[in-house]
Parts: C-alpha cells; structure tokens; sequence
C-alpha cells in the first residue's frame, strides 16, 4: 500500500492498517501529517520516514524498525510494545506516557532531548542506547536489562528501576540522588556519581 493511499482512508477514518505494507513511492514528506490513532501494529514501515508526525495513541506494537528518524514526532501514549528497534532517531520526540515494555532496543537507539515522562520500559532489553538530556520523569524501567546505556543529563526523578539490571551504564549524581525505586536493582560495572564502578556480586 502507497501511503498516499493510506493517507486517503485514514482521512476518510479508517484507522486499523495492522500488517501493512506500506511503500512512500514518491518520498512525500509526512511533517506535520496527523495519524493519531493509527494502528500499524506488524506493519511492514521499511520506506516511510516519520519526522514530525503525530502518532499520538498509535498503535505501533510488534515492529521490526532500521534506521527510522521519529526527530520532533509526537508520540505520546503510543504503544510500541514488543518492539525491535535498531539504529532509531527520537531527537526531541513527545514521548509522554510510550509504551516500549517488553521491547529490544539496541545499536545507538537515541532519544536525546525527547521528553519520556512516565514511559514504560518494563522487561525491555536496552543496550547502546543515549537517554542524554531526556525527561524521564516517573518512567519506569521494572525488570528492565540495561547494557551501555547512557543518562547523563536526563531527569530521573521518580523513576521505578525496581529489578533492573544496570551493566557498564553512565549516570549521574542528580540522577542517581532523583530515583525513587532502585531496590533490586542490580549494577554491573556501572560508573557511578563520585566516578566509581559499581558490581554486584
């Protein structure tokens, strides 16, 4: 399907393009084009770039996505659950309130300057990931395995790490002094305020 053809009959509000395969044949810029409410959950995304689209409340569960810029997307209370994303751009997206739970993000997925309040990272693989200069205000990372990823700058405040696992991961002390939940949490080779590696045995 041309996402012209998308484009139609979701104007026409049709919402549900579960499994689609969608091709932008003619490169159209999608900036500032609403798709609030779509669901594209298994779709097939491999042409489309999403710059500045509004996702808000899409249904974007269970997909496979390669180097994909979401830079100035909204976003919020979008479902991306189960998904598995390498080499994605959330420059500055509207996060608030995603769903990324269960999830493999991995190969330098950024969300730098994206606002992630109260985000959902439940039992998510993240490895190689930049949570620099983010708003992570009460998200939460339950369960979570967190590899090589990077938080430097952000706002932890309130955020549930209960049961995480933190390996060879970059914090700072505004950060660490902000979390609210980190009991279970286990810390492997992570490099911590006053520039000490921390390792659980």
């Amino acid at each position: 399907m041309d996402i012209e053809e998308l484009l139609q009959r979701y104007e026409l509000g049709e919402r549900d393009f579960a499994g689609a395969n969608l091709k932008n044949r003619f490169s159209r810029d999608l900036s500032g084009i609403d798709l609030s409410g779509i669901n594209l959950r298994k779709a097939v995304l491999d042409s489309i770039a999403f710059e500045g689209v509004n996702l808000s409340k899409a249904n974007l569960s269970n997909l496979t996505l390669f180097k994909k810029s979401f830079k100035g997307a909204n976003l919020s209370r979008a479902n991306l659950s189960k998904t598995r994303l390498f080499q994605i751009g959330f420059w500055d997206a509207d996060l608030q309130g995603a769903n990324f739970s269960k999830s493999y993000l991995t190969e330098g997925v950024c969300f730098r300057g994206s606002n992630l309040y109260e985000a959902k990272f439940n039992s998510s693989q993240l490895i190689e990931v930049d949570f620099r200069d983010t708003n992570l205000i009460k998200a939460n990372f339950t369960k979570a395995n967190i590899i090589y990823v990077d938080f430097r700058g952000a706002n932890l405040q309130e955020v549930n790490f209960l049961g995480s696992s933190l390996n060879i991961t970059l914090l700072n002390y505004d950060a660490v002094r902000k979390v609210s939940y980190i009991e279970g949490t286990i810390f492997h080779n992570t490099i911590m305020p006053d520039g000490s590696i921390r390792s659980d045995s």
